[in-house]
């Protein structure tokens, strides 16, 4: 039977467009995001630290361009790219029903001594 549609893992139209226009551009949009995730500033054009408050008494106080809640986020915003999410899986039994189980020994039948025997072949200890 012949197959139909594109091939599994090949880009559809929109996404080579969009690739194409970052490649024309010169932007690689995955670097950016490593960039961000190492905290470098320099590489993403930022030079030095920015103002991030003034005081009462007109002193500027500076931090980094590349905040840690930012990192952080560009890190995980990277790994999906890396790691792809899990999609839950359900498991069912013939014609969807639910798995049969079975024990496999139901000690509640055993009588105390046969319990007894099993308890000493284990090398069971009671306190």
């Amino acid at each position: 039977m012949a197959k139909i549609g594109r091939p599994a893992g090949s880009l559809n139209r929109n996404r080579i467009d969009i690739w194409a226009i970052a490649k024309k551009k010169g932007v690689d949009p995955f670097e950016i995001l490593l960039d961000f995730a190492k905290g470098d500033a320099e590489a993403l054009g930022y030079q030095g630290e920015r103002v991030i408050s003034v005081t009462a008494s007109g002193q500027e106080i500076t931090g980094p361009w590349i905040t840690p809640e930012l990192r952080a986020r560009a890190a995980s915003d990277a790994c999906e790219y890396l790691h792809p999410k899990l999609k839950g899986v359900e498991l069912s039994g013939p014609d969807g029903k639910p798995i049969e189980t079975r024990s496999p020994l139901d000690l509640s039948k055993l009588s105390k001594d046969e319990l007894l025997i099993i308890e000493k072949a284990l090398g069971s200890k009671k306190d």
